[in-house]
């Protein structure tokens, strides 16, 4: 582990940890200070849901009910700013205080993997058909927004975008209540929608990498590629602060 007084060859190795496999970790950070010097080698830090750079990552009291960043509550598989025409490239987590309590997990599994196991025709569908991306949540604090996306977006050039929300597909909403399955959600797209859907939760789940992100480290990972979740947890001293990176 290195104490990060970066140099250019160890940006180039966490790099090409990004394009190779997805993700990266860096460790050992000093203070937030430097997290920013560092993300701004990774690409452009850019404004989040609420217009703000950052975001904090901490259980705070009015969404115990919610599958969201500020519950304790478990988080399915999703990519981030499935509404947005070009979502962020890079998520990262950098990791005031992990939980205490043994969870608190964030998982990753490549998406890439995923549909390189889809035939043709699924691949095709994938691209094709177009989900309704919505959110009516008003307990979110974030404006109410119903757009449409197909899962898979590919880019002028040639590289593609994931967009997945195990919220939105099984629970109705892309900040859903911390409730049981709606019926309604998983079964109003047609059967090879929801097919494929269940496939990719199931791949997820076999395949997921669960990392517990070390204090004074940052996880980052390739947004338009990588599945992510998070693990229900009990300590509510956890704080991480989000970014999204272009």
């Amino acid at each position: 582990m290195q104490n990060y007084d970066f140099k250019a060859e160890t940006f180039s190795e966490h790099r090409y940890s990004l394009a190779a496999k997805g993700w990266t970790l860096l460790e050992n950070f000093r203070g937030q200070d430097h997290v920013l010097d560092a993300l701004v080698r990774f690409g452009e830090l850019l404004p989040q849901f609420d217009g703000n750079i950052e975001h904090q990552v901490k259980a705070v009291p009015g969404y115990d009910a919610m599958r969201f960043s500020k519950s304790r509550n478990e988080i399915g598989p999703h990519t981030e700013g499935p509404i947005y025409p070009a979502p962020p490239k890079y998520l990262a987590l950098y990791c005031h205080r992990q939980a205490r309590c043994g969870s608190g997990h964030t998982a990753l599994a490549d998406g890439l993997d995923f549909l390189h196991s889809l035939t043709a025709e699924e691949r095709a569908f994938c691209q094709n058909y177009t989900v309704s991306f919505s959110t009516y949540n008003d307990a979110t604090g974030y404006e109410a927004t119903d757009v449409k996306f197909p899962l898979e977006t590919r880019r002028d050039n040639g590289q593609f975008i994931l967009r997945f929300s195990h919220n939105l597909f099984y629970f109705g909403d892309l900040h859903a209540a911390n409730e049981s399955p709606s019926e309604q959600a998983a079964s109003r797209e047609q059967k090879e929608f929801s097919d494929i859907v269940a496939r990719c939760t199931d791949f997820f789940e076999q395949q997921k990498l669960r990392i517990l992100i070390p204090d004074g480290a940052l996880l980052i990972w390739d947004n338009h590629r990588m599945l992510h979740a998070r693990s229900e947890y009990a300590d509510t001293d956890r704080h991480l602060t989000r970014y999204w990176l272009s």
